[in-house]
């Protein structure tokens, strides 16, 4: 029963069964509930008198009126409320010859309906009206069809096959953004730098397409796409970030035919991922490293003060951080190499100078920030969405030995700056929200400024694997989950700028080691080898406590669907001997 007939049988019943006049603005209202009670629709009418008399003409009566009032809400809005008892019959006998079959169901054995009775199953050809029994066709759009209208060419089908298609090639490919070399194509006279869309095997050159961004936050800005970096567009804000993808979701759609049908233009636009080499998504001014898993503090804490003393007094208050080199951040697939430094084994003698013999990795995640804040101004945590643009995997290389001797008192320093590694396909927040997950709960509760009404995280999987020079394959160390930190990224954020420091488009915001609760899930061999006490088992008689030279470390992270996952691509390098 639609909104509108509802509305008169209660008023109706208020006037002990007179009709009421109906109301002047059906017309309008019908816009706002188009559907209205059809034959097709009427709902099963319950008896109202509670007496064990009622009879089946009563019921009819209930019946014929509510279908009255059904056909002049659709043909005839205008008609006076009053009805004689003749107009009354009139139509009566109109609808009986119309709704026969309707009305013999509702009287045929004199029984009253009950409420919970459930709904009749459909059992005609919504189109033929045919009866088909078992062997109806039911249709995404709601009805049913003997054989030869089942298909959707042949009862003119609403359901939109290529908007559903579309929607799930959009969750298959989200829109992953990176800077490339494009080597090899015919049409540039030398390797160029594009910001470029991960599609399966393929780049799309978004300065290729760029005229097509013609939306109100892009069409003045279509020159972002040509620049070597991803740091103008950041800029833009969030806006500009959400139209760039909704519209690369339409283009790649299905039923768009502006690249489909144009080959000369996917000539171009496209360019296979193994022609390309990768850089840098963005020229970072400045990286910050925070330290913000609970697990690996914690663990930490344990191996160097004591299970009593495992976490600082501060930790729970604050997500700590220190600010590292933005100089030696580098793109996946480039080789770091072991540093040297000052190492002191026995405090009892001097310390030596050497190569690092304690080098590590951390398995982290990192987000760009964007489009940047003034000094003095600070983001408020509520606000702090706005200045995330996305997110890659994160190889924070450590020596250990190094970073010991140096870090007391004012944190890392010579063992961390010699390499940091991320992944070259950032992956927009936007992408990530299908993902989230409720934070961990933080006791005590935060400061005010550090309390948000969403404490949210995101269930995103990650591995680390090592293969060592004489391997065949890899072997996977670590699995873990992001959704195990305790400090979110805007957390992470709202402190960061609390004092007024300003930040730019493009700087780096970085998780800190991501561990979970139970040993394989611990993101650095310090935590595996706890300290060097035990051995990682390699196979094929191959063990590690800490990374060897030759070494190649690979950092996976992807977020799974329902049917579908989005990656974030590898985050690799190989350890090159020192430079003694």
């Amino acid at each position: 029963m639609c909104s509108v007939c509802y509305k008169d049988f209660l008023q109706r019943q208020n006037n002990n069964g007179r009709i009421s006049p109906v109301s002047p603005n059906l017309n309008s209202l019908s816009e706002v509930y188009p559907v209205q009670c059809t034959q097709d629709n009427l709902p099963a009418i319950p008896t109202f008198s509670s007496s064990s008399s009622s009879t089946s003409g009563q019921s009819r009566s209930v019946s014929n009126q509510l279908l009255l009032l059904s056909r002049e809400s659709v043909t005839n809005p205008q008609t006076d409320g009053d009805h004689t008892e003749d107009n009354q019959a009139m139509t009566k006998k109109e609808l009986q010859a119309s709704t026969s079959e309707e009305i013999a169901q509702t009287s045929s054995d004199g029984q009253d309906k009950s409420p919970e009775k459930p709904k009749q199953k459909k059992n005609r050809c919504f189109t033929c009206r045919k009866k088909v029994g078992l062997t109806g066709f039911d249709c995404r759009c709601g009805n049913l069809f003997c054989g030869l209208h089942r298909y959707s060419d042949k009862h003119s089908c609403p359901y939109d096959y290529k908007a559903d298609a579309a929607e799930k090639i959009r969750k298959e490919n989200p829109v992953r953004l990176s800077v490339s070399a494009q080597c090899g194509v015919k049409y540039f006279p030398k390797p160029t730098h594009r910001i470029g869309v991960a599609i399966g095997d393929q780049i799309l050159d978004l300065n290729v397409i760029k005229h097509f961004f013609t939306g109100s936050a892009l069409s003045k800005h279509q020159h972002v796409f040509s620049q070597p970096t991803l740091n103008s567009f950041m800029a833009l804000g969030h806006e500009a970030w959400r139209e760039a993808r909704a519209f690369l979701q339409q283009l790649l759609s299905a039923g768009e035919a502006t690249l489909r049908d144009n080959k000369e233009l996917r000539q171009k636009a496209f360019v296979p991922q193994a022609s390309a080499t990768m850089h840098l998504p963005a020229q970072i001014g400045d990286y910050t490293d925070f330290y913000s898993s609970l697990h690996h503090a914690t663990n930490v804490g344990i191996m160097f003060r004591g299970k009593d003393n495992a976490l600082m007094p501060n930790w729970l208050h604050l997500p700590v951080a220190y600010n590292g080199r933005a100089s030696s951040v580098v793109v996946s697939g480039t080789p770091i190499r072991r540093p040297m430094g000052q190492t002191n084994s026995d405090e009892a003698k001097p310390p030596v100078f050497g190569p690092s013999k304690l080098l590590d990795f951390e398995l982290e995640m990192a987000f760009f920030v964007a489009p940047g804040t003034k000094l003095g101004e600070r983001i408020d945590i509520s606000r702090a969405h706005e200045h995330i643009f996305g997110m890659v995997l994160m190889n924070d290389w450590s020596a250990r030995d190094i970073q010991k001797w140096e870090y007391v008192p004012l944190g890392p320093f010579l063992g961390k700056s010699f390499g940091t590694t991320i992944s070259p396909w950032v992956v927009s927040m936007e992408a990530l929200s299908p993902f989230i997950v409720a934070n961990p709960i933080q006791n005590p509760k935060p400061l005010p400024y550090l309390c948000s009404d969403d404490p949210y995280t995101f269930d995103i999987n990650l591995s680390v694997s090592i293969k060592g020079e004489a391997m065949t394959e890899k072997v996977t160390v670590c699995r873990s989950n992001f959704k195990h930190m305790y400090w979110t990224m805007k957390q992470q954020l709202a402190h960061h700028t609390v004092n007024g420091c300003n930040v730019r488009p493009g700087d780096l915001l970085a998780s800190g080691t991501i561990s979970g609760p139970t040993p394989e899930s611990f993101g650095s061999m310090l935590e595996l080898s706890w300290k060097g006490t035990k051995v990682i088992n390699l196979g094929n008689e191959n063990t590690r406590k800490f990374l060897q030279d030759g070494d190649e470390v690979t950092l996976t992270g992807y977020c799974q669907g329902n049917g579908y996952r989005i990656g974030f691509g590898e985050c690799t390098g190989k350890v090159l001997p020192a430079n003694l």
